[in-house]
């Protein structure tokens, strides 16, 4: 009889030590969701600079300085190239110092680039290079329910996920609380978010991750062995830490997150159990339920972008105007007009216009002589 309750107890015990101490919970999920969305509403616009490095196996390593606005949909960045990995530097010398320049104005993207010429491109689909913006976009950029189904998981936002329609349910995993969300879209797969927080409810880590396709939540736990919530193929993760207050709002100053990437392998993947989802034998769920707990990932093709925002240049929620947004296209550029598909060179400024400054003080020291002399002329009685 002993030997039998012991059994019980070391059941229990393992079972609170590996799923948590308090019950799953959708009430706090629910309200905690809210909290998260309400603090990303708080932040309306922002104005900063980074050190960005990525790390990545087609780039090895490049280092960035960002220069950031965002306010709405309007967004700004000028990206400084500070280092290359070795290889890359010998065969690409002109990048060290290259610096590029785009912007979401209005609906309209454009482009300058310094790299031994100056180029630019005006109205574009998108961002040439949005490696600079990807983890502040994941935090500001709020994307259609229309354009959240045509897109993958690891390139949605934080705000649009969590304004799918889904539920939130409180979690704790190995002392660990986690707020996960499961969307109810119906597609292939269910866009979803493991969020790990902190004591003040703040965003630790959050896990960008598709659950089971074709699932409800209750089909799921028919076919699901181990833990639900992590039976999952993890796209990305994005990191924030280094919380700083500005004003009473709190702020990441470090943000990293890495992009992952899954094997040909998956170990509840079989011949038999892809005839028999072929021939109809098994459901989708059940076959996506299953393949989802077994999901291996490649740590060589991990990419890693992380980087350091100066808290000195953090500007919260001061209002913007669009010319902080637009980009000044120097004299004798040449434009191509995605659009138009027109190529064309900006003015070229003439010698007056680019000797401005110049001819200002010229003028100036010409009326201030003038008034010396004649002041001279008179104090010497001189007609």
């Amino acid at each position: 009889m002993k030997t039998s309750l012991m059994y019980v107890a070391l059941v229990i015990l393992c079972f609170t030590l590996c799923y948590g101490a308090y019950p799953d919970s959708r009430v706090e999920g629910e309200q905690i969701k809210q909290e998260i969305l309400a603090w990303l509403d708080s932040i309306n616009s922002i104005q900063c600079t980074y050190r960005l490095r990525i790390e990545g196996p087609s780039i090895f390593f490049e280092e960035k300085e960002v220069k950031f606005r965002w306010q709405g949909k309007n967004f700004y960045y000028e990206a400084l190239t500070l280092a290359l990995d070795p290889d890359s530097e010998q065969e690409h010398p002109e990048m060290i110092g290259a610096v590029m320049t785009e912007s979401l104005l209005d609906g309209k993207f454009t482009l300058l680039g310094h790299q031994r010429r100056i180029v630019a491109e005006v109205n574009r689909r998108g961002f040439f290079d949005s490696s600079p913006t990807r983890q502040m976009r994941k935090m500001f950029h709020v994307q259609s329910t229309e354009k959240a189904r045509k897109n993958a998981t690891v390139n949605l936002t934080l705000g649009s996920i969590l304004s799918l329609p889904g539920f939130a349910t409180l979690i704790e995993r190995e002392g660990k609380r986690i707020l996960a969300y499961w969307t109810t879209l119906e597609q292939e797969t269910a866009t979803g978010l493991n969020i790990y927080l902190d004591e003040q409810n703040r965003i630790v880590q959050a896990d960008f991750v598709d659950r089971p396709a074709y699932c409800t939540f209750e089909e799921a736990q028919q076919y699901v062995t181990g833990d639900i919530y992590r039976t999952i193929r993890l796209g990305s993760s994005l990191f924030l830490t280094e919380y700083t207050s500005f004003g009473d709002i709190w702020f990441p100053t470090h943000m990293r997150e890495e992009l992952f990437y899954t094997t040909d392998k998956n170990k509840n993947s079989s011949p038999e159990r892809n005839e028999k989802f072929k021939a109809g034998e098994i459901t989708a769920c059940e076959f996506y339920a299953i393949l989802y707990g077994g999901y291996v990932y490649d740590p060589a093709k991990t990419i890693v972008y992380d980087f350091w925002i100066d808290p000195k240049t953090v500007k919260l929620n001061k209002a913007l105007k669009n010319s902080d947004f637009e980009i000044e296209i120097p004299p004798g550029t040449n434009v191509s007009d995605r659009q138009s598909k027109e190529v064309y060179t900006t003015a070229r400024e003439t010698w007056l216009e680019r000797h401005a400054d110049l001819v200002i003080i010229l003028i100036a020291l010409g009326i201030l002589g003038g008034i010396t002399v004649a002041g001279w002329r008179y104090w010497l009685g001189k007609p």
